[in-house]
């Protein structure tokens, strides 16, 4: 038996041990401008199972402090769509709690995707479309009186 096929059996097993621990997740690669120099234009979204440690549901801080980075193991089978997944995407749970990916290992089979997470409550406030005049509070163009509270230049 082969380390692949040994690893694809337990990867197997993992994720048969039910719902306290495996999870439906979407898993999003944000449409971005990264310091690497790679433009990702589009959103990429999958919806796949994930083991997630057991936690609080999302909102329930009960005064104790919870850890600050989670392990999260996903199949690398189920990310083809995105991968390699990397340090900045992000993993939403279906209660809506938002995980930040610090660190994304796929194991040297090629079976199984390790996240190291924070959790978030960072909403996506903005993107990458043009602005609308509903948006746009301040910006380097003319002053108009009804978005600005002063121009940075007399024109």
């Amino acid at each position: 038996m082969s380390l692949a096929s040994a690893t694809k059996a337990l990867v197997a097993k993992l994720f048969s041990l039910g719902p306290d621990y495996v999870k439906t997740v979407t898993y999003i690669r944000p449409a971005s401008f990264s310091g690497s120099g790679q433009v990702e234009t589009n959103e990429g979204r999958v919806s796949a199972q994930a083991i997630v440690p057991a936690r609080a549901p999302a909102g329930v801080w009960l005064g104790v402090k919870r850890p600050d980075i989670a392990v999260i193991a996903m199949k690398a089978v189920d990310l083809t769509s995105v991968a390699p997944c990397r340090a900045g995407d992000f993993i939403v749970l279906s209660d809506g709690t938002r995980f930040d990916v610090q660190q994304a290992r796929l194991d040297n089979t090629d079976q199984l995707w390790t996240f190291q997470c924070r959790e978030s409550d960072s909403e996506d406030r903005g993107d990458l479309t043009t602005q609308t005049a509903s948006e746009d509070y301040g910006d380097l163009s003319g002053y108009t009186s009804a978005e600005d509270w002063g121009a940075l230049y007399n024109i």
